[in-house]
C-alpha cells in the first residue's frame, strides 16, 4: 500500500483547566471551567469554552467522591463559524481510588445551548490513572472520551456528530 493512499482525518487537540473554590463543614463549592479545543476537522476549528457555576459533593469521601455540577457561560469559536454561544454546563464526575497507585474515574457534562434550544453538545470520559512512583505527581492515564455536538455547521461534508477516542498519556498533578 502506498503512504500517499492515506487520507488524514484526525488532527486535534484540548486542553482544560478547572478550578474549585471549596467551603468547609458544607458540600457546595464554586468552580471555574476552560477548555481549549482545536480540530481541523470541525467547521469552528478552534474553540474556546469558558463557564462558571456552582457544584454540590454528594459523596466525598477519600476513596470514592461523586460531584455535580450547573454552571453558565459560553464558548468562542473561530474557523468556517465565527460566533460566541452562550450555554450553560450540566455535569456528573465520579472518582474511586481503590488504593494509593490506582484511581478509576469517569464524567459526563452535557452543554445546552442557550441561543437555540434543542441543540446541545456532551462529553463524556472514563479513564484509569497510574501513580508512577518516579516522581511526585506523576502518573499514566488510559482511557476513552466521546464527545458529541447536535448542531453542525452546513458547508463542511466530512463533518460529523461524534468522536470517539482513547488515551494514554503521561500527566502531572500539580
Amino acid at each position: 500500500m502506498n503512504p500517499q493512499d492515506h487520507e488524514k482525518n484526525t488532527s486535534k487537540g484540548n486542553a482544560s483547566f478547572v478550578r474549585d473554590w471549596l467551603f468547609s463543614d458544607t458540600p457546595w463549592f464554586y468552580y471555574a471551567f476552560s477548555r481549549y479545543d482545536y480540530d481541523e476537522f470541525k467547521s469552528w476549528e478552534q474553540r474556546v469554552s469558558l463557564i462558571g457555576g456552582t457544584g454540590y459533593g454528594f459523596f466525598d469521601e477519600e476513596k470514592f467522591k461523586l460531584h455535580g455540577r450547573v454552571g453558565l457561560g459560553g464558548n468562542r469559536t473561530w474557523g468556517e463559524e465565527n460566533e460566541f454561544n452562550p450555554e450553560a454546563q450540566l455535569g456528573l464526575e465520579c472518582h474511586w481510588l481503590p488504593n494509593g497507585v490506582h484511581s478509576v474515574s469517569a464524567k459526563f457534562f452535557i452543554f445546552p445551548d442557550l441561543n437555540e434550544l434543542g441543540e446541545y453538545r456532551t462529553q463524556t470520559q472514563a479513564k484509569w490513572e497510574i501513580n508512577l512512583s518516579i516522581a511526585r505527581g506523576l502518573g499514566l492515564e488510559l482511557g476513552i472520551e466521546h464527545e458529541y455536538e447536535s448542531n453542525l455547521y452546513d458547508g463542511l461534508d466530512k463533518e460529523k456528530h461524534y468522536d470517539l477516542l482513547y488515551f494514554g498519556r503521561i500527566g502531572i498533578d500539580l
